[in-house]
């Protein structure tokens, strides 16, 4: 089972090194576009930009996963967990 990390702002992925380190398991710790990660042509950088691109990402992680989210990464994990048909296990 994959544990996804999505960081707050204005972060990236790295603030969860240490805990992935020390997790036992397999742990994938995305950059959100613009931090970190280059921005896709058309991305306007809003919730809703967000919360799609995150949406495709973990269609291409071989699921169900632990979604986990910190800051506007929570605000972005619990718009995915609640409105849209992703392979989620908590």
């Amino acid at each position: 089972m994959t544990v996804v990390f999505v960081h707050g702002v204005p972060e990236t992925g790295e603030v969860w090194d240490k805990l992935r380190r020390h997790l036992g398991r397999e742990g994938v710790a995305l950059d959100l576009p613009g931090f970190g990660a280059v921005r896709p042509a058309g991305f306007g950088g809003g919730k809703d930009d967000h919360v799609e691109w995150l949406v495709d990402r973990l269609r291409s992680v071989p699921g169900p996963v632990d979604l986990v989210g910190h800051d506007w990464g929570a605000l972005l994990t619990y718009r995915v967990a609640t409105a849209y048909d992703v392979p989620l296990r908590g």
